[in-house]
């Protein structure tokens, strides 16, 4: 991840990751055959760690739309406040093949059940999760490049929820909800401390 934040997608070769990492050459072989293999990994793991961190907060509230928006607000704070991921996702996210699975179960999981709810409208559930799941990443991305401040995070759900058919009052309200603490699995990201103190503004 740090390889990959730091130096962007094409220019590593295999022998800064053997080298960061502290293993020999065929070590690398036996699990990947090229970087692309290893960025797709490196993506999933990431997100499917950072979502699974998410829900499990989030799977106390009952209603879905709540849900899936104290989830939205989550996970934009989580790629402020743990600058690797963050930066991992700025420089190099979107040009990975995976996106892990649990974004892929959760987050359509709860525009469905609130469809259902009529809390939501969309055409389809497809184009709903993907106008959500891109502004979180775009979110993400211009607050860590310094173009917004923090709070751009906040109006950013905003309009995603607007988007999605949500009523302008409530799309308000959503956006604005006090965040919990997330604890994130130790050994997977170098600055979890940062999350554990995050989440303030």
């Amino acid at each position: 991840m740090a390889v990959f934040a730091e130096r962007g997608v094409d220019a590593p070769v295999i022998d800064d990751f053997i080298a960061a990492a502290g293993v020999a050459r065929g070590t690398f072989y036996n699990y990947f055959n090229s970087t692309q293999e290893l960025l797709d990994a490196v993506t999933v793991e990431l997100s499917d760690a950072i979502v699974g961190s998410i829900e499990n907060v989030v799977s106390q509230v009952p209603d879905p739309l709540k849900r899936m928006a104290l989830g939205c607000l989550l996970y934009m704070h989580l790629g402020v406040d743990v600058p690797t991921w963050g930066d991992f996702l700025m420089r190099v996210g979107s040009r990975s093949k995976a996106t892990g699975k649990l974004v892929n179960m959760y987050l359509p999981r709860d525009l469905k059940l609130a469809h259902k709810a009529g809390e939501v409208d969309y055409p389809t559930l497809r184009a709903a999760h993907d106008l959500v799941f891109a502004s979180l990443n775009q979110g993400i991305q211009t607050v860590n490049s310094g173009e917004a401040p923090r709070d751009h995070l906040r109006q950013v759900l905003l309009l995603a929820l607007r988007g999605v058919g949500v009523a302008p009052a409530l799309s308000a309200r959503l956006s604005q909800m006090e965040l919990p603490e997330v604890e994130l699995p130790a050994g997977v990201f170098d600055d979890v401390s940062l999350a554990r103190r995050h989440l303030a503004g």
